[in-house]
């Protein structure tokens, strides 16, 4: 299946549109709010978002999880932090999503990620090197999908 584009509704409810026509609700979960950072992957065989969730500490929904929806089917992938996921992109045409966890307030607790599309598993996973004040120091080995990652944030859409 093939997908032409994604929309966020005023309500929140994400609908894909299908190559052939057709409008898809993709079901959400229960905790989803709103959803924002829809996109359709390079392949057209996907589309992702965030999906908004309440969270205790904030008056404002936060994004918790990254939803991915192909072949019909729905993924939620969420960080192994457990911190908001604050941007992703599609890489490898479409084949892999790759996504940034942080806390809400301040640079603590950096993390990317990068999962398999098709499966929904992640594959792999980098963590900055920080100093005694909680600020990014270094970034040994930081692999290419994490700087391409952080190439598309500041790329205009």
């Amino acid at each position: 299946e093939r997908y032409a584009s994604v929309l966020v509704g005023q309500d929140g409810r994400v609908t894909v549109a299908a190559n052939d026509g057709r409008h898809i609700t993709p079901p959400q979960d229960d905790d989803q709010v709103g959803a924002e950072q829809a996109a359709v992957a390079p392949d057209k065989k996907s589309v992702g978002w965030l999906a908004l969730s309440r969270w205790c500490c904030t008056s404002y929904p936060i994004p918790m999880t990254l939803v991915i929806f192909s072949d019909g089917e729905v993924r939620v992938m969420k960080g192994e932090f457990g911190e908001p996921i604050w941007y992703w992109h599609f890489q490898n045409g479409g084949r892999r999503v790759a996504f940034k966890e942080e806390t809400p307030h301040g640079s603590m607790g950096l993390h990317y990620e990068l999962w398999d599309v098709k499966s929904g598993r992640r594959v792999a996973d980098y963590t900055p090197k920080y100093d005694e004040n909680g600020r990014v120091a270094a970034r040994p080995k930081e692999p290419l999908w994490v700087k391409a990652l952080d190439t598309s944030q500041s790329e205009p859409h």
